[in-house]
Protein backbone atom coordinates (compact mmCIF):
# COMPACT_ATOMS: atom_id res chain seq x y z
CA UNK A 1 0.00 0.00 0.00
CA UNK A 2 0.94 4.05 -0.82
CA UNK A 3 1.23 4.45 2.72
CA UNK A 4 3.94 1.66 3.66
CA UNK A 5 5.85 2.83 0.77
CA UNK A 6 6.25 6.24 1.95
CA UNK A 7 7.09 5.08 5.49
CA UNK A 8 9.43 2.74 4.31
CA UNK A 9 11.22 5.52 2.14
CA UNK A 10 11.05 7.80 5.06
CA UNK A 11 13.37 5.21 7.27
CA UNK A 12 15.81 4.32 4.16
CA UNK A 13 16.08 8.60 4.71
CA UNK A 14 16.41 8.44 8.32
CA UNK A 15 18.83 5.23 8.72
CA UNK A 16 21.32 6.59 5.52
CA UNK A 17 21.51 9.88 6.23
CA UNK A 18 22.37 8.52 10.29
CA UNK A 19 24.94 6.78 8.45
CA UNK A 20 26.47 9.98 6.63
CA UNK A 21 26.05 12.34 9.37
CA UNK A 22 27.56 9.95 11.71
CA UNK A 23 30.88 9.58 9.12
CA UNK A 24 30.89 13.38 8.92
CA UNK A 25 31.38 14.09 12.67
CA UNK A 26 33.42 11.76 12.85
CA UNK A 27 36.11 12.61 10.33
CA UNK A 28 35.61 16.28 11.59
CA UNK A 29 33.90 17.30 8.07
CA UNK A 30 31.55 20.16 8.53
CA UNK A 31 27.75 19.50 8.65
CA UNK A 32 26.34 20.31 4.98
CA UNK A 33 24.84 23.55 5.06
CA UNK A 34 23.70 26.28 2.20
CA UNK A 35 25.92 29.55 4.50
CA UNK A 36 27.77 31.43 2.53
CA UNK A 37 30.74 29.55 4.20
CA UNK A 38 29.72 25.96 3.40
CA UNK A 39 32.44 23.86 1.34
CA UNK A 40 31.11 23.79 -2.38
CA UNK A 41 30.82 19.53 -1.64
CA UNK A 42 29.96 17.10 1.21
CA UNK A 43 33.34 15.93 1.24
CA UNK A 44 33.03 12.55 1.41
CA UNK A 45 36.24 11.07 -0.34
CA UNK A 46 35.79 8.65 -3.06
CA UNK A 47 37.30 6.27 -0.78
CA UNK A 48 34.20 6.11 1.42
CA UNK A 49 32.44 3.96 -0.56
CA UNK A 50 30.16 2.56 1.88
CA UNK A 51 29.33 6.27 2.92
CA UNK A 52 28.77 7.04 -0.31
CA UNK A 53 26.31 4.37 -1.18
CA UNK A 54 24.30 5.68 1.83
CA UNK A 55 24.38 9.12 0.44
CA UNK A 56 22.73 7.97 -2.79
CA UNK A 57 20.22 5.55 -1.01
CA UNK A 58 18.74 8.90 0.99
CA UNK A 59 18.98 10.70 -2.25
CA UNK A 60 17.02 8.23 -3.93
CA UNK A 61 14.53 7.59 -1.38
CA UNK A 62 14.26 11.37 -0.74
CA UNK A 63 13.53 11.95 -4.60
CA UNK A 64 11.01 9.02 -4.56
CA UNK A 65 9.29 10.02 -1.93
CA UNK A 66 8.75 13.42 -2.97
CA UNK A 67 7.40 12.37 -6.13
CA UNK A 68 4.72 10.02 -4.22
CA UNK A 69 3.62 12.96 -1.52
CA UNK A 70 3.36 15.25 -4.71
CA UNK A 71 1.10 12.85 -6.81
CA UNK A 72 1.27 11.97 -10.57
CA UNK A 73 -0.28 15.12 -11.84
CA UNK A 74 3.47 16.64 -10.65
CA UNK A 75 5.21 14.21 -12.57
CA UNK A 76 3.79 15.31 -15.94
CA UNK A 77 4.99 19.11 -15.23
CA UNK A 78 8.50 20.52 -16.92
CA UNK A 79 11.54 19.99 -14.24
CA UNK A 80 12.45 23.53 -14.01
CA UNK A 81 12.51 26.84 -15.75
CA UNK A 82 16.01 28.21 -16.25
CA UNK A 83 15.29 31.71 -16.70
CA UNK A 84 16.83 32.88 -13.20
CA UNK A 85 20.08 30.89 -13.46
CA UNK A 86 20.30 32.15 -16.75
CA UNK A 87 19.82 35.47 -16.13
CA UNK A 88 22.28 35.31 -13.28
CA UNK A 89 24.64 33.98 -15.55
CA UNK A 90 24.08 36.83 -17.88
CA UNK A 91 24.05 39.47 -15.87
CA UNK A 92 26.71 38.38 -13.64
CA UNK A 93 24.98 38.91 -11.16
CA UNK A 94 27.20 37.28 -8.11
CA UNK A 95 29.98 39.31 -8.43
CA UNK A 96 27.89 42.53 -7.38
CA UNK A 97 26.73 40.98 -4.36
CA UNK A 98 28.83 41.50 -1.58
CA UNK A 99 30.28 38.34 -0.03
CA UNK A 100 29.26 38.75 3.71
CA UNK A 101 26.77 41.98 3.86
CA UNK A 102 23.90 42.59 1.91
CA UNK A 103 23.08 44.52 -1.10
CA UNK A 104 19.41 45.87 -2.00
CA UNK A 105 17.43 44.98 -4.37
CA UNK A 106 17.19 48.76 -5.85
CA UNK A 107 20.84 49.09 -6.00
CA UNK A 108 21.65 45.58 -7.62
CA UNK A 109 18.86 46.33 -9.83
CA UNK A 110 21.00 49.54 -11.00
CA UNK A 111 24.42 47.92 -11.26
CA UNK A 112 23.04 45.47 -13.37
CA UNK A 113 20.96 47.62 -15.23
CA UNK A 114 17.87 45.53 -14.82
CA UNK A 115 14.25 46.69 -13.88
CA UNK A 116 14.02 46.62 -10.11
CA UNK A 117 10.69 44.43 -10.48
CA UNK A 118 12.21 41.29 -12.87
CA UNK A 119 15.58 41.33 -10.82
CA UNK A 120 13.14 40.60 -7.71
CA UNK A 121 11.01 37.75 -9.80
CA UNK A 122 14.91 36.11 -11.00
CA UNK A 123 16.46 36.17 -7.87
CA UNK A 124 13.52 34.84 -5.39
CA UNK A 125 12.87 32.05 -7.44
CA UNK A 126 16.02 31.58 -7.73
CA UNK A 127 16.56 31.19 -3.97
CA UNK A 128 13.74 28.94 -2.93
CA UNK A 129 14.19 26.93 -6.19
CA UNK A 130 17.96 26.61 -6.36
CA UNK A 131 19.32 27.92 -2.72
CA UNK A 132 21.31 30.32 -5.28
CA UNK A 133 21.05 33.57 -3.23
CA UNK A 134 18.70 34.63 0.10
CA UNK A 135 17.23 37.14 1.16
CA UNK A 136 18.28 37.99 5.09
CA UNK A 137 15.66 40.58 5.36
CA UNK A 138 13.06 41.70 3.03
CA UNK A 139 14.59 43.50 0.09
CA UNK A 140 17.96 43.00 0.63
CA UNK A 141 19.96 40.05 -1.16
CA UNK A 142 22.72 38.29 0.06
CA UNK A 143 24.98 35.17 -0.92
CA UNK A 144 24.80 31.34 -0.20
CA UNK A 145 27.11 28.82 -0.71
CA UNK A 146 26.04 28.08 -4.03
CA UNK A 147 25.69 31.61 -5.52
CA UNK A 148 29.45 32.37 -3.91
CA UNK A 149 30.21 29.59 -6.36
CA UNK A 150 29.46 31.60 -9.32
CA UNK A 151 31.31 34.66 -7.64
CA UNK A 152 35.02 33.12 -6.54
CA UNK A 153 35.10 29.69 -9.15
CA UNK A 154 35.27 30.54 -12.37
CA UNK A 155 34.78 26.97 -13.79
CA UNK A 156 31.15 27.13 -11.89
CA UNK A 157 30.24 30.31 -14.22
CA UNK A 158 31.58 28.00 -16.91
CA UNK A 159 29.26 25.04 -16.79
CA UNK A 160 26.49 27.44 -15.75
CA UNK A 161 27.37 29.25 -19.66
CA UNK A 162 27.65 25.79 -20.76
CA UNK A 163 24.59 24.58 -19.62
CA UNK A 164 22.10 27.90 -20.69
CA UNK A 165 24.32 28.85 -24.11
CA UNK A 166 24.64 25.61 -25.18
CA UNK A 167 22.65 22.87 -23.60
CA UNK A 168 19.47 24.53 -22.58
CA UNK A 169 18.71 26.16 -25.84
CA UNK A 170 19.49 22.98 -27.39
CA UNK A 171 17.06 20.83 -25.36
CA UNK A 172 14.34 23.45 -26.96
CA UNK A 173 15.15 22.49 -30.12
CA UNK A 174 15.57 18.39 -30.19
CA UNK A 175 12.00 17.71 -30.95
CA UNK A 176 12.00 19.88 -34.12
CA UNK A 177 15.64 18.38 -35.34
CA UNK A 178 13.94 14.90 -34.87
CA UNK A 179 11.25 16.26 -36.74
CA UNK A 180 13.21 18.34 -39.27
CA UNK A 181 16.00 15.68 -39.75
CA UNK A 182 15.22 12.44 -38.71
CA UNK A 183 18.76 11.42 -38.55
CA UNK A 184 21.74 10.65 -36.38
CA UNK A 185 24.09 12.83 -38.43
CA UNK A 186 25.89 15.27 -35.53
CA UNK A 187 25.22 18.36 -37.44
CA UNK A 188 21.43 18.22 -37.35
CA UNK A 189 20.62 17.83 -33.89
CA UNK A 190 18.73 20.16 -31.44
CA UNK A 191 22.30 22.35 -30.79
CA UNK A 192 22.60 22.26 -34.45
CA UNK A 193 18.91 24.71 -34.78
CA UNK A 194 19.21 26.11 -31.84
CA UNK A 195 22.80 27.94 -32.98
CA UNK A 196 21.44 28.06 -36.24
CA UNK A 197 24.91 25.94 -37.76
CA UNK A 198 25.01 22.96 -40.32
CA UNK A 199 28.11 22.65 -38.32
CA UNK A 200 28.75 19.51 -35.41
CA UNK A 201 28.97 20.89 -32.11
CA UNK A 202 32.91 19.53 -32.23
CA UNK A 203 33.21 21.63 -35.16
CA UNK A 204 31.03 24.84 -34.07
CA UNK A 205 33.35 25.10 -30.94
CA UNK A 206 36.31 24.83 -33.15
CA UNK A 207 34.93 28.27 -34.83
CA UNK A 208 34.13 29.59 -31.72
CA UNK A 209 37.20 29.48 -28.92
CA UNK A 210 36.30 31.25 -26.00
CA UNK A 211 33.17 28.60 -26.27
CA UNK A 212 35.56 25.91 -26.61
CA UNK A 213 37.64 27.13 -23.55
CA UNK A 214 34.36 27.39 -21.60
CA UNK A 215 33.19 24.01 -22.76
CA UNK A 216 36.71 22.55 -21.77
CA UNK A 217 36.46 24.53 -18.73
CA UNK A 218 32.85 23.62 -17.58
CA UNK A 219 33.62 19.10 -18.25
CA UNK A 220 36.65 19.67 -15.72
CA UNK A 221 34.13 20.38 -13.12
CA UNK A 222 32.31 17.09 -13.53
CA UNK A 223 32.70 15.56 -10.02
CA UNK A 224 31.55 11.82 -11.63
CA UNK A 225 34.47 11.92 -14.34
CA UNK A 226 37.02 12.48 -12.12
CA UNK A 227 36.14 10.27 -9.45
CA UNK A 228 35.86 7.31 -11.83
CA UNK A 229 39.16 7.95 -13.34
CA UNK A 230 40.45 7.22 -10.35
CA UNK A 231 39.26 4.05 -9.95
CA UNK A 232 40.56 3.12 -13.64
CA UNK A 233 44.10 1.51 -12.46
CA UNK A 234 41.83 -1.37 -10.73
CA UNK A 235 39.41 -1.91 -13.76
CA UNK A 236 41.78 -3.06 -15.40
CA UNK A 237 45.24 -5.76 -14.78
CA UNK A 238 47.42 -2.68 -16.29
CA UNK A 239 50.49 -4.59 -15.06
CA UNK A 240 49.92 -7.63 -17.48
CA UNK A 241 50.63 -5.31 -20.55
CA UNK A 242 54.32 -5.26 -19.17
CA UNK A 243 57.22 -3.12 -20.36
CA UNK A 244 55.09 -1.75 -23.49
CA UNK A 245 52.91 1.07 -25.25
CA UNK A 246 49.83 2.60 -24.59
CA UNK A 247 48.32 4.84 -27.08
CA UNK A 248 45.75 7.36 -25.21
CA UNK A 249 43.27 7.85 -28.15
CA UNK A 250 41.45 11.18 -27.84
CA UNK A 251 43.00 11.57 -24.68
CA UNK A 252 43.25 15.62 -24.38
CA UNK A 253 45.49 16.67 -21.77
CA UNK A 254 46.50 13.45 -20.84
CA UNK A 255 45.33 13.50 -17.13
CA UNK A 256 44.14 9.88 -17.70
CA UNK A 257 47.77 8.62 -18.80
CA UNK A 258 49.25 10.66 -15.69
CA UNK A 259 47.45 8.61 -13.49
CA UNK A 260 47.94 5.48 -14.58
CA UNK A 261 51.65 6.08 -15.22
CA UNK A 262 52.31 6.98 -11.92
CA UNK A 263 51.18 3.24 -11.41
CA UNK A 264 52.24 1.34 -13.53
CA UNK A 265 56.10 2.50 -13.82
CA UNK A 266 56.51 -0.10 -16.72
CA UNK A 267 54.07 1.36 -18.77
CA UNK A 268 54.87 4.48 -21.53
CA UNK A 269 51.97 6.09 -23.15
CA UNK A 270 51.23 8.25 -26.42
CA UNK A 271 48.94 10.97 -25.83
CA UNK A 272 46.73 11.68 -29.30
CA UNK A 273 44.27 14.44 -29.41
CA UNK A 274 43.52 17.56 -31.61
CA UNK A 275 45.92 20.66 -31.07
CA UNK A 276 43.77 22.58 -29.15
CA UNK A 277 43.38 19.84 -27.02
CA UNK A 278 47.20 19.20 -26.10
CA UNK A 279 48.58 22.87 -26.61
CA UNK A 280 50.23 23.14 -23.36
CA UNK A 281 49.63 19.78 -21.59
CA UNK A 282 53.12 18.51 -21.85
CA UNK A 283 54.25 21.38 -19.26
CA UNK A 284 51.55 20.12 -16.58
CA UNK A 285 52.99 16.31 -16.92
CA UNK A 286 55.17 15.97 -13.80
CA UNK A 287 58.85 15.87 -14.51
CA UNK A 288 59.44 12.39 -13.54
CA UNK A 289 56.60 11.15 -15.59
CA UNK A 290 57.64 13.23 -18.70
CA UNK A 291 59.92 10.68 -20.40
CA UNK A 292 56.87 8.11 -20.26
CA UNK A 293 54.62 10.53 -21.58
CA UNK A 294 54.72 11.59 -24.82
CA UNK A 295 51.89 14.38 -26.66
CA UNK A 296 51.22 13.86 -30.52
CA UNK A 297 48.22 15.90 -33.03
CA UNK A 298 46.35 13.03 -33.87
CA UNK A 299 42.25 13.13 -35.77
CA UNK A 300 40.77 9.72 -34.72
CA UNK A 301 38.88 9.94 -37.85
CA UNK A 302 42.36 9.44 -39.81
CA UNK A 303 44.38 6.84 -39.98
CA UNK A 304 46.28 5.71 -36.73
CA UNK A 305 50.15 5.91 -37.16
CA UNK A 306 51.37 4.43 -34.35
CA UNK A 307 51.79 -0.01 -33.63
CA UNK A 308 51.20 -0.05 -30.32
CA UNK A 309 49.86 -3.31 -28.37
CA UNK A 310 47.13 -1.43 -26.52
CA UNK A 311 44.94 1.19 -27.72
CA UNK A 312 43.21 3.25 -24.51
CA UNK A 313 39.82 5.34 -25.68
CA UNK A 314 38.28 6.78 -22.63
CA UNK A 315 34.99 8.89 -22.83
CA UNK A 316 35.44 8.99 -26.69
CA UNK A 317 33.23 7.19 -28.42
CA UNK A 318 30.19 8.05 -26.24
CA UNK A 319 30.07 11.32 -28.05
CA UNK A 320 29.51 9.80 -31.68
CA UNK A 321 26.94 8.10 -33.41
CA UNK A 322 26.97 4.67 -34.10
CA UNK A 323 28.53 5.21 -38.04
CA UNK A 324 31.12 7.35 -37.10
CA UNK A 325 32.13 4.90 -34.18
CA UNK A 326 32.31 2.53 -36.43
CA UNK A 327 34.85 4.76 -38.72
CA UNK A 328 36.85 5.59 -35.41
CA UNK A 329 37.87 1.76 -34.62
CA UNK A 330 38.31 1.27 -38.37
CA UNK A 331 41.04 3.29 -38.56
CA UNK A 332 42.96 1.75 -36.07
CA UNK A 333 42.80 -1.32 -38.05
CA UNK A 334 46.39 -0.39 -40.03
CA UNK A 335 48.23 0.14 -36.49
CA UNK A 336 46.97 -3.46 -34.91
CA UNK A 337 48.85 -6.45 -35.10
CA UNK A 338 47.60 -9.96 -33.74
CA UNK A 339 46.55 -10.05 -30.01
CA UNK A 340 46.74 -6.26 -29.67
CA UNK A 341 43.80 -4.66 -27.16
CA UNK A 342 41.52 -1.89 -27.50
CA UNK A 343 40.31 -0.94 -24.09
CA UNK A 344 37.03 1.05 -23.96
CA UNK A 345 36.51 3.06 -20.78
CA UNK A 346 32.92 4.39 -20.93
CA UNK A 347 29.35 3.98 -20.14
CA UNK A 348 28.18 1.07 -20.02
CA UNK A 349 24.45 1.40 -19.64
CA UNK A 350 22.87 -1.20 -16.96
CA UNK A 351 19.64 -3.30 -17.62
CA UNK A 352 16.82 -1.36 -16.59
CA UNK A 353 15.79 -1.32 -13.19
CA UNK A 354 19.39 -2.69 -11.71
CA UNK A 355 20.96 1.52 -11.27
CA UNK A 356 19.25 2.69 -8.05
CA UNK A 357 17.20 6.15 -8.66
CA UNK A 358 19.68 8.20 -8.51
CA UNK A 359 22.04 6.46 -11.10
CA UNK A 360 19.30 5.67 -13.44
CA UNK A 361 17.99 9.77 -13.68
CA UNK A 362 22.13 10.63 -14.28
CA UNK A 363 22.47 8.01 -16.79
CA UNK A 364 19.24 8.52 -18.17
CA UNK A 365 19.96 12.39 -18.20
CA UNK A 366 23.70 11.95 -19.60
CA UNK A 367 21.81 10.20 -22.52
CA UNK A 368 19.69 12.31 -23.86
CA UNK A 369 22.12 15.22 -23.14
CA UNK A 370 23.98 13.25 -25.98
CA UNK A 371 21.52 12.82 -28.02
CA UNK A 372 20.47 16.60 -28.15
CA UNK A 373 24.04 18.14 -28.36
CA UNK A 374 25.52 14.95 -30.70
CA UNK A 375 23.19 12.79 -31.80
CA UNK A 376 25.10 10.74 -30.16
CA UNK A 377 23.67 8.00 -27.41
CA UNK A 378 25.14 6.12 -23.96
CA UNK A 379 24.92 2.33 -25.10
CA UNK A 380 24.08 -1.02 -23.20
CA UNK A 381 26.80 -3.88 -23.52
CA UNK A 382 25.36 -5.66 -26.35
CA UNK A 383 25.01 -2.16 -28.05
CA UNK A 384 28.78 -2.25 -28.13
CA UNK A 385 29.53 -5.73 -28.57
CA UNK A 386 27.33 -5.05 -32.16
CA UNK A 387 29.61 -2.17 -32.62
CA UNK A 388 32.76 -3.44 -32.53
CA UNK A 389 31.24 -6.56 -35.23
CA UNK A 390 30.00 -3.44 -37.33
CA UNK A 391 33.87 -2.25 -37.67
CA UNK A 392 35.41 -5.60 -38.28
CA UNK A 393 34.64 -9.19 -37.20
CA UNK A 394 38.34 -9.43 -36.31
CA UNK A 395 37.75 -7.09 -33.06
CA UNK A 396 36.79 -9.90 -30.68
CA UNK A 397 34.83 -9.03 -27.46
CA UNK A 398 36.81 -10.19 -24.00
CA UNK A 399 34.98 -8.97 -21.37
CA UNK A 400 33.53 -5.83 -19.72
CA UNK A 401 34.08 -4.76 -15.58
CA UNK A 402 32.05 -2.33 -14.23
CA UNK A 403 33.90 0.54 -12.17
CA UNK A 404 33.30 0.63 -8.52
CA UNK A 405 31.78 3.70 -8.81
CA UNK A 406 29.17 5.12 -11.70
CA UNK A 407 27.87 3.77 -14.63
CA UNK A 408 31.73 3.59 -16.09
CA UNK A 409 32.95 0.36 -17.19
CA UNK A 410 36.05 -1.07 -18.89
CA UNK A 411 35.47 -3.09 -22.07
CA UNK A 412 38.16 -5.11 -23.60
CA UNK A 413 38.54 -6.04 -27.21
CA UNK A 414 41.07 -7.91 -28.81
CA UNK A 415 42.53 -8.07 -32.42
CA UNK A 416 42.14 -11.40 -33.97
CA UNK A 417 44.06 -11.48 -37.61
CA UNK A 418 44.75 -15.11 -37.39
Amino acid sequence: MLSNRIIELAAIISTNTEKVNGYLEAQGIPTPSFNVDAPPNLGIPKEAIEVDNARRKALAASIELQDLLQGPSACLRPVMNGTSLDAIYVYDIASKVPLYSNISFSNLAKQCELPELDLRRILRFAMCWHRVFCEPERGYVAHTAASRQLRDDPKAMDMAGLMFDECWQSMARTVDAMRTFSSSEPNESGHALAHNTKDSMFDWLGKNPEKARRFTSAISTLVPAGREAAFLPRAFDWASLGASTVVDVGGSSGGVSILLAQEFKDLNFVVQDLPEAINGAEEKVPAELRPRIKFMEHDFFTEQPIVAETFLLRAVLHNWPDHYCVKILQKLIPALRHGARIIVNDGVVPELGTLDLLGEKNIRAYDMLMMTLFNARERELEDWITLFTQADKRFKFVGVKKMEVGTMSVITVVWEDK
